[in-house]
């Protein structure tokens, strides 16, 4: 299916653009979750990174329990990430090719070609790759500025009003 990504009702309801006959009323909804234990199969670094983004997330109201697979690849991105971010601040961005180092030089000399070291393209396409995780999440500047998380926790009586009827009106 080509095209963009529909956006999730909950979405369209917390910016205010739900308009009843394009809201999906067969659309998932799943509840809010308390903060998850970490899946057994991630890395002790992502398991760390777990810790800390499920508080974030949980305290935002945009954590449920559907996005914890999502959660888990966006964990171990990250790990994979930093140890690839480690390797480049022990080898460089720039290594001599391997291909060439049996030839000489017509000095004498080994002949040394530079190239980009493989853990640097890792980490570009890994920063690609969180990127678009994050955006899922909300948890880039440009995609948070679009959201109006629901923390179940209203300002005052009126907002708490408001919001209810909103959604009475939006059918949602």
């Amino acid at each position: 299916m080509k095209g963009r990504k529909p956006i999730p009702t909950n979405l369209k309801v917390i910016r205010g653009t739900a308009q009843p006959c394009r809201v999906n009323s067969q659309e998932p909804r799943p509840e809010k979750a308390k903060r998850p234990l970490a899946p057994r199969a991630l890395s002790d670094l992502a398991r760390k990174h777990w810790r800390s983004i499920t508080k974030e997330l949980e305290e935002c109201g945009v954590l449920t329990n559907m996005d914890q697979d999502a959660l888990a690849v966006y964990c171990e991105l990250y790990a994979q990430w930093v140890e690839a971010g480690e390797m480049i601040k022990k080898k460089g961005m720039v290594i001599a090719d391997p291909r060439y180092a049996d030839r000489k030089t017509s000095e004498g000399r080994p002949m040394t070609v530079p190239v980009l070291s493989p853990y640097f393209k890792a980490s570009l396409k890994l920063s690609e790759q969180m990127k678009q995780m994050l955006c899922e999440f909300g948890m880039t500047p440009s995609s948070r500025s679009r959201i109006r998380a629901d923390t179940d926790k209203p300002q005052d009586e009126f907002e708490d009003w408001q919001k209810r009827r909103r959604m009475a009106r939006e059918g949602v």
